[in-house]
């Protein structure tokens, strides 16, 4: 038997974990190889105090491929002695793994075409910023929610606070801005408390806020989209630096053809991801600005 494929996503929660089962699923068919999907939930990728995914076998759970759909197993009867070859991450750990020189692992240079119901379609995501729809009539732009409860999923996040932050400084704000930040711990508790009216505006990833609405068509009339920011950089794929030179480049391949599959792209399409593109690594250069920028934005959060 071949080889098995290994998969880590960082992504879920936030993003619904059968977008990736799709990704694996695809491979696996396009490949010819078999995979397993690694999921970890307890961080955003391998940046301080979380596992380098290209270093520990103790990602949190793996989803491997059965007849008829998927079972959930622990990672270690998954991938005995194995390391994950491929993972999902978020941009700050990309770009705490960039500025650490990680010799373990390379970016696989493809992103997301995403869709997005207010701007199209784009290479990357975007941040919404949501607040609740009882309040939309008395709240028509960020400046007017000066002094508000904000909802983030965490500090790193540049969609759930980097590009607001950056927002904020744009308005000649600072940080004071907020009368209260609450840590909610993934987009999905930050739309859910906006939601239910815990907070008052949460900027949110904007692929996890669609596919949010679709699992919960109920959220559409509690919640309305005040502004958009971005377009964001794609969510980064990094893949083993050992990895044998024609995996990797089939891997890049399939992905970049993936919309020319009729089949295939439905199913994406289903999760709101329409196509890959080539990139570099370049195209994260804003998420670093964006850093630099808000430095020295700093305030206060407590834990909900």
């Amino acid at each position: 038997m071949a080889e098995t494929l290994r998969i880590l996503t960082y992504m879920c929660p936030s993003h619904p974990v059968e977008l990736y089962q799709t990704i694996v699923e695809y491979l696996e068919s396009k490949l010819n190889k078999p995979c397993e999907l690694l999921y970890e939930w307890r961080g955003s990728g391998p940046e301080s105090g979380v596992p380098d995914p290209f270093k520990s076998t103790s990602a949190g759970i793996a989803v491997t491929g059965e007849a008829g759909g998927f079972k959930a197993v622990k990672s270690a009867e998954a991938a005995p002695g194995g390391y994950p070859d491929m993972a999902f991450i978020s941009s700050f750990s990309f770009q705490h793994l960039s500025a650490t020189d990680d010799p373990d692992w390379t970016l696989l240079p493809v992103g997301a075409v995403c869709q997005h119901p207010k701007k199209g379609d784009g290479l990357g995501y975007w941040s919404d910023l949501i607040i609740s729809s009882a309040d939309k009539d008395r709240i028509k732009e960020l400046i007017d929610l000066r002094g508000c409860r904000l909802a983030r999923p965490e500090v790193s996040s540049l969609s759930g606070y980097i590009a607001l932050l950056k927002a904020v400084r744009d308005h000649g704000e600072s940080a004071a801005f907020f009368g209260n930040v609450l840590d909610s711990g993934s987009h999905l508790a930050s739309i859910e408390m906006v939601s239910l009216k815990q907070a008052e505006l949460a900027a949110v990833d904007s692929l996890a806020l669609q596919n949010a609405l679709d699992q919960h068509p109920a959220m559409r009339s509690e919640i309305h989209i005040l502004d958009t920011l971005g377009p964001l950089p794609p969510h980064p794929i990094v893949v083993r630096a050992t990895m044998d030179a024609y995996l990797r480049q089939q891997i890049e391949k399939a992905l970049l053809d993936m919309d020319k599959d009729k089949k295939w792209a439905d199913k994406f399409a289903k999760y709101h991801v329409l196509r890959y593109e080539s990139i570099d690594s370049q195209v994260f250069e804003i998420d670093k600005e964006m850093r630099k920028l808000v430095a020295n934005m700093t305030t206060g959060a407590r834990y909900y």
